[in-house]
């Protein structure tokens, strides 16, 4: 209940929502297991694998959604098995595949074949430091990026249970879209990793493509968000209640224009990674988060609503491109080369290091 009432849960949900939160509290250990796997497909450049089990996974989920919800009557319990038995499943399946993986160095040293899962003991001092100057960085953006959600969530439950309907149905159909520059973003650091060994006059050019790809993923997401949340027909099919209707409606200019630079955001952590310049990403999120949360507190003193809280949401998006346009050299040094008139070749791009 604790964890609950810092997130902004009312009393009144307070029942519904702590068995949602056991339940889903099950499936961590799985989602663990099944990230790192997805890394280690990654990291060999096998993205197809990944991709194919989650996507059976989000279809198992779907169904069990359907059924448990709709034709069992379970409600949000219902949503949080489904939600649990597809992870489970995942992550059974990714790990018994992998260690059913041929385990010999020639079978391993195939392009693109994920390495096979086998226990060689306990990691070295080094390959653990190794290893946490680079997680450090990450668990940073994925806990900033969620205590920054959770902070919006629980400065929009402050106006009551209208506010906080409002605000959850706008946020779910702003998830769905913003998800959709992920794998341009994991893409990044897959692709520029490989071709910074020893094609580093081609970062350039795809860091230019990744870049017009997210613009234009950005507009068209921002189109998409304020038809979908000024179309009558749609919000009346999320929600019944006409009060919570109308309170969207108010707040659909923000929520488009945050989708706009979303992917922009998105797609600098995923290059700055690949380049191998991450390591301000906590300082940028700190940033961001801090900045957001003075706007939050703002927005709460002065009573602006849901609508203040959106605005918010642009400032937090807003304040992590901007820190990466000030904090990461080596990303500023690469935007110029992908973005000046003639075209780099192998001997124009500086093979020596810059620092982040």
């Amino acid at each position: 209940d604790p964890l609950l009432a810092l997130a902004g849960t009312s009393p009144a949900l307070l029942e519904a929502a702590r068995p949602y939160l056991l339940i889903r509290a099950v499936g961590i250990p799985f989602v663990f297991v099944a990230t790192v796997l997805q890394g280690s497909s990654l990291g060999r450049g096998n993205a197809w694998r990944p991709l194919k089990i989650f996507g059976a996974a989000g279809v198992v989920n779907l169904i069990g959604d359907v059924w448990l919800t709709l034709m069992k009557g379970w409600g949000a319990t219902g949503a949080a098995t489904a939600t649990v038995v597809a992870q489970v499943a995942a992550a059974l399946y990714y790990a018994v595949t992998s260690a059913r993986l041929e385990k010999g160095v020639e079978a391993s040293s195939k392009p693109l074949r994920d390495v096979a899962l086998v226990w060689r003991g306990l990691p070295s001092k080094h390959i653990v430091k190794t290893f946490m100057n680079v997680a450090v960085a990450l668990f940073s953006r994925s806990i900033g990026l969620m205590l920054a959600y959770s902070m919006l969530t629980r400065t929009a439950a402050l106006g009551g249970t209208l506010a906080l309907a409002a605000h959850q149905v706008t946020l779910q159909v702003w998830w769905l879209l913003s998800f959709l520059p992920e794998p341009m973003s994991v893409a990044a650091q897959t692709l520029i990793t490989r071709d910074m060994k020893d094609r580093e006059h081609r970062v350039p050019k795809l860091i230019k493509t990744l870049y017009g790809m997210s613009a234009t993923l950005g507009v068209s997401a921002a189109a998409l968000t304020f038809a979908v949340l000024k179309n009558s027909y749609v919000t009346s099919a999320l929600v019944a209640d006409v009060s919570v209707q109308k309170m969207i409606a108010t707040m659909v200019p923000f929520a488009a224009l945050s989708q706009a630079y979303c992917p922009i955001a998105t797609i600098s952590d995923g290059v700055c990674i690949g380049l191998g310049s991450f390591s301000q990403l906590p300082v940028i999120m700190l940033g961001s988060f801090f900045t957001t949360a003075v706007g939050l507190s703002l927005v709460a003193s002065q009573g602006l609503g849901v609508v203040g809280v959106w605005a918010c949401m642009n400032v937090f998006l807003s304040s992590r491109i901007a820190g990466h346009s000030i904090l990461s050299k080596k990303l500023r040094t690469y935007l110029k080369l992908a973005f000046k008139k003639n075209a780099p070749t192998r001997e124009s791009v500086v093979p020596a290091p810059v620092a982040a």
